[in-house]
């Protein structure tokens, strides 16, 4: 698709250094030579129409004048949805280039979409986010979503626009080649064809030569709602570090197996869509629906979820998102909804992942009352299937600022990638995984096992199968790990706390104990003294950084 928008060239009676100023309204002469045009012809393009609503040639100096262009973009809308018919359809995403812009003052007022300070790119692969004078948000007006504006000056004469940095099928071909060249992608498969017939491809990553059976299996898809870019960027980070060539991501690999879906709507990325698929079908709440209203995407899902599941069910399943709110959030599905455990188990993946995070704190989380047992979304059909043995749960990122801060970081590509690193670490540490540079030491049994109760609250998230909590003071106990390479080495201690929606600073954290070195490698032993009622659950100890 092309959308073009011609534009008044110099003529003669403009080239006149008397003319300080020309508008032209209505209808543009088409007998004007100099264009400006407007087109969405490659892969995840998408604008439905741009209207021009006014040129003036101003003179800026006795030699130079610039063209003033004002127009008004209006985002594509998704197709009509044939299923859910009350669901109206998206047109967040857009995509588009501008030629012919060079030195020309644009003003682009948006229209069926919500960008804050949108991206740009002069050659569709390196993109920087519009600066913040050059944005214009109108305050939102009796339940209207206020105007977004543009006002930008290019010195290039092509130009690329669109919501966020595009994540393309083409882009992930070339990343699949990427992380299969490290040597540790085991298989690429494809689990099933799209609506228009595209392959959706599934990884599994893992180490061959430990066999399964107690490997913690993990499944993750992306891009239901293929406007949501970040999360695109933000699993990839998260796929660069299980499939890196290193020991810590070796040993992941060794005690995980993890199944991968980057794409569950190829034809949305491909097309341009917002939120559904080719079809017009919000793929993230067709789970519940008899097989002639299950669209092809949902099914193919399904059946590998069953072929995955056959032998014992799946530990985790994480649903990448991303949202217009800016802040990164866990849904996290009430105790009401599920049950307490379920509840205090995504309390504590959601608090280990906020460890040395700083776009992600305590106050992001965010609560559903329905989302885990309403089986329109896959974490509500899996609960239904595997009774809760499965943690499911989505993740969002922002697509401007973190934390509800605009003073502060954000959204880039690059801290993306780095919370998709600490999110693998957040699973890792869930799990009790040890790696060479991330060891995790449970509390030894007490040898006097009078001062010591062994407890596995279902309301206090912690790491392992429990902690002890002392019945007297002065009780002690010890954590041992047999073998530490020497080294400098930096020591949290897990601190259980109530599972409550936000937990006070310090409780449910990894909070510093002390640094220490070690000389030589061998075994690293901690006696500790607590007093009545202090909880010991696990230490984690990590390299300190030269």
């Amino acid at each position: 698709m092309i959308l073009c928008v011609l534009l008044a060239a110099l003529s003669p009676a403009l080239k006149g250094q008397e003319a300080r100023l020309l508008i032209l309204p209505g209808a543009f002469p088409d007998s004007i030579a100099h264009m400006v045009k407007f087109d969405t012809d490659f892969e995840s393009g998408s604008l439905q129409k741009v209207e021009l609503l006014d040129a003036a040639l101003i003179k800026t100096s006795v030699r130079d004048s610039v063209w003033h262009l004002s127009y008004n973009i209006y985002s594509q809308p998704d197709p009509i949805n044939p299923v859910d018919t009350a669901l109206a359809p998206s047109a967040r995403w857009f995509y588009f280039r501008m030629t012919g812009v060079k030195d020309k003052q644009l003003y682009l007022n948006f229209f069926q979409t919500d960008p804050v300070r949108p991206m740009y790119s002069f050659d569709g692969l390196h993109f920087e986010r519009m600066a913040a004078h050059e944005c214009f948000v109108e305050p939102r007006r009796q339940g209207q979503a206020g105007r977004r504006q543009v006002a930008a000056k290019f010195n290039r004469d092509t130009v690329y626009m669109a919501y966020f940095v595009p994540y393309t099928m083409d882009y992930l071909q070339q990343r699949f080649a990427d992380w299969k060249a490290t040597g540790n992608v085991i298989s690429l498969d494809t689990i099933g064809y799209s609506y228009r017939g595209l392959p959706m491809q599934m990884m599994t990553v893992t180490d061959p030569s430990v066999p399964d059976t107690h490997k913690k299996r993990v499944y993750i898809h992306g891009r239901t709602h293929t406007s949501e870019t970040p999360s695109s960027w933000h699993l990839d980070g998260m796929i660069d570090a299980i499939t890196a060539n290193t020991p810590h991501a070796a040993a992941y690999r060794r005690q995980m197996v993890f199944y991968i879906l980057p794409y569950s709507n190829p034809d949305g990325v491909v097309e341009g869509l917002s939120r559904s698929g080719a079809h017009g079908v919000n793929l993230e709440v067709n789970y519940d629906r008899p097989d002639s209203l299950t669209v092809v995407e949902v099914r193919a899902i399904k059946k590998t979820l069953e072929r995955l599941t056959a032998e014992r069910p799946l530990d985790m399943i994480l649903n990448m998102h991303s949202q217009v709110e800016p802040v990164a959030i866990y849904w996290v599905h009430t105790a009401e909804s599920t049950s307490m455990p379920y509840f205090r188990d995504l309390l504590l993946l959601s608090n280990l992942t906020m460890f040395q995070n700083p776009w992600f704190g305590k106050s992001d989380l965010r609560f559903s009352a329905g989302g885990a047992s309403g089986a329109r979304y896959v974490e509500g059909w899996i609960w239904n299937k595997s009774q809760g043995r499965t943690l499911a749960v989505t993740y969002e990122t922002p697509y401007t600022y973190y934390q509800l801060q605009p003073d502060g970081d954000w959204v880039t590509i690059e801290n993306l990638r780095e919370k998709g690193r600490l999110m693998l670490n957040a699973v890792g540490d869930y799990f009790s995984l040890s790696t060479p540079n991330r060891v995790i030491v449970q509390a030894q049994k007490p040898r006097n096992v009078r001062q010591w109760e062994f407890l596995t609250p279902e309301d206090m998230p912690f790491i392992g199968e429990g902690f002890y909590e002392a019945k007297r003071n002065n009780a002690r106990i010890t954590y041992l790990s047999p073998i530490l390479p020497a080294g400098h080495y930096r020591v949290y201690r897990w601190v259980p706390g109530k599972a409550v929606e936000v937990s006070p600073q310090g409780t449910n954290d990894w909070v510093f104990m002390e640094e220490f070195v070690q000389t030589r490698e061998g075994a690293y032993k901690k006696e500790m003294r607590a007093s009545m009622g202090a909880q010991e659950n696990a230490l984690l100890i990590f390299p300190v950084e030269k």
